[in-house]
C-alpha cells in the first residue's frame, strides 16, 4: 500500500469515527421511568423535632404522588422513608404493616401527618446515629420518599427528597431584674423586666413572662419554682415587660421568681424550634421596703486617698 493510499486510509477512519460519535451523541438518553412521579414539600419554618411531623395540627410534611402510568389504573401501593444528616440515618422498617396506599391513574395523592405518621413514629424507624429527646441533628438534613408496590415490593418510583437546614434556636436571657438582686418597693409600684432573644429569622416570636413568689423555706429558688406560687402570667411579642399597681400587688421583705419562654408561632400553631423548650433560666429577687438614699455625703482627701462617709439609713443592710 503507498503512502497515498495510507493517508487517505487514515483520514476515512477518522472521519468514521467522528461520525459515529456525533450520531451517538443525538439518540436521547433514556433514564429508568417509573409509573409514580412524587414530590416531598418541607414548608419552613422546619422543626428539629421528629414528633412535629407525625403529630399536631399542621402539615410539616407533605408528600405528593401522581400515577402516570395508564395501563395501570389503579397500583396499591406503600412507601419507603428515609431521614438523612450528618451522622445520622433513618429508614421506614420493611416489616412492618403500613396502610395501603391506592393511586389512580392521573389523580393526585396528598399525603400529610396523619398518613406519614407510621413511617415516622421511632419504632417503626431503623436508626444510625443519636435521636436526642426526639430532637433531629441539627445541619443540613433530607427527607426521602420511594414508593413500592404493595404486595411485591417492586421499586414504583425512584428517591425524591425536600431539603433544609434544621437548626435549633436558644431561648432568651433574662437581663433585669439580675439574679438575686434587691429591689426597693416604689409607691405607686413599678417593675422593669428585660431580657434578650438569641435567636434570628423567627418573626411570629412571643414570650410568656411568668412570675412566682418562693417559699420562705430556704430551698433554692431553681428548685423551689416548680412549686412556687404563681402571682402573674402573660404572653407579649416585645422584649422588656413593665409590672406597675395595675398588676397583682406584690409585697415587701418577700423573694420573687420569674421566667421567659420564646415561643415561636406559625399561624396559630406553635412551632417547637426552641432548645429547653424556650425556657429560659430562672432569676429571683427579693422585694424590700422603699430604700432611702444616703444623706450627709462627705470626702475627706488624704495622701494619695479619699475618705467618704454618709449618714446611715435605718433599716439598711449595706451599701
Amino acid at each position: 500500500m503507498n503512502r497515498q493510499h495510507i493517508h487517505f486510509y487514515w483520514r476515512f477512519k477518522v472521519l468514521l469515527i467522528f461520525l459515529v460519535l456525533c450520531w451517538g451523541g443525538k439518540q436521547p438518553l433514556h433514564a429508568q421511568y417509573y409509573p409514580i412521579h412524587a414530590t416531598v414539600q418541607w414548608p419552613s419554618p422546619q422543626s428539629p423535632y421528629l414528633s412535629d411531623y407525625y403529630s399536631g395540627s399542621r402539615d410539616r410534611l407533605i408528600v405528593n404522588l401522581l400515577n402516570r402510568d395508564l395501563q395501570q389504573p389503579l397500583l396499591f401501593a406503600r412507601l419507603r422513608i428515609k431521614i438523612k444528616s450528618t451522622g445520622f440515618l433513618a429508614t421506614s422498617r420493611e416489616e412492618i404493616n403500613y396502610p395501603m396506599l391506592e393511586l389512580s391513574a392521573n389523580v393526585p395523592t396528598r399525603l400529610t401527618n396523619i398518613d406519614l405518621s407510621p413511617y415516622l413514629q421511632p419504632q417503626n424507624l431503623q436508626i444510625n446515629g443519636r435521636l436526642h429527646n426526639g430532637q433531629l441533628p441539627t445541619g443540613y438534613t433530607e427527607f426521602s420518599v420511594q414508593v413500592v408496590d404493595y404486595y411485591t415490593g417492586r421499586t414504583l418510583s425512584a428517591w425524591h427528597t425536600g431539603r433544609s437546614y434544621l437548626d435549633v434556636k436558644k431561648p432568651p436571657i433574662l437581663n433585669f431584674p439580675e439574679k438575686d438582686a434587691r429591689i426597693g418597693v416604689t409607691e405607686p409600684l413599678y417593675l422593669r423586666f428585660q431580657w434578650m432573644p438569641r435567636h434570628q429569622g423567627l418573626a411570629g416570636t412571643e414570650y410568656e413572662f411568668v412570675l412566682k413568689e418562693l417559699p420562705n423555706n430556704g430551698a433554692a429558688p431553681q428548685s423551689a419554682f416548680a412549686y412556687g406560687n404563681e402571682i402573674y402570667r402573660v404572653r407579649t411579642r416585645h422584649t422588656t415587660l413593665n409590672y406597675t399597681h395595675l398588676e397583682p400587688i406584690l409585697f415587701p421583705n418577700r423573694r420573687y421568681v420569674w421566667q421567659v419562654q420564646a415561643i415561636a408561632r406559625d399561624g396559630v400553631d406553635e412551632v417547637g424550634v426552641f432548645e429547653n423548650g424556650g425556657y429560659s433560666e430562672i432569676n429571683w429577687f427579693y422585694l424590700t421596703d422603699d430604700c432611702q438614699a444616703p444623706t450627709g455625703l462627705r470626702a475627706h482627701p488624704r495622701f494619695a486617698k479619699v475618705d467618704l462617709s454618709w449618714n446611715k439609713v435605718i433599716g439598711t443592710t449595706g451599701y
